[in-house]
């Protein structure tokens, strides 16, 4: 029975000061059998960062020259317990094994069209 520190894994780094605002970018994947998040972040260190994930969610924040703030809503199940995470070059790369797919949504243009609707 999962108990509610089961639900998700955070990672804390204290913040710096705030300047300007930054809106990093985001590039979402599957690699073998595990979802990859990648941030783009120039100029930031892991410890400029707090970063909180649980198996449906992904919140990244962090202040330095600037602060933001991101969540994801994520396209699976995942373990948060396993998860790694490196900055290198600018880019912040969160791997994390998947434990279940989402069901596909429903394309609701391909549905057939019911008259009087």
């Amino acid at each position: 029975m999962p108990t509610p520190t089961d639900s998700y894994h955070a990672v804390r780094f204290p913040l710096g000061r705030a300047e300007r605002n930054i809106h990093p970018n985001l590039n979402v994947h599957f690699d073998q059998g595990n979802l990859v998040v990648e941030a783009s972040l120039p100029g930031l260190e892991l410890s400029d960062l707090y970063l909180h994930l649980s198996r449906t969610r992904l919140n990244l924040h962090g202040e330095r020259n600037g602060n933001f703030s991101r969540s994801l809503d994520l396209p699976a199940e995942v373990d948060p317990t396993r998860m790694t995470s490196q900055l290198r070059n600018g880019v912040l790369q969160i791997t994390v094994p998947v434990v279940r797919e989402k069901e596909p949504r429903v394309d609701l243009e391909r549905l057939p069209r019911i008259e009087g609707f």
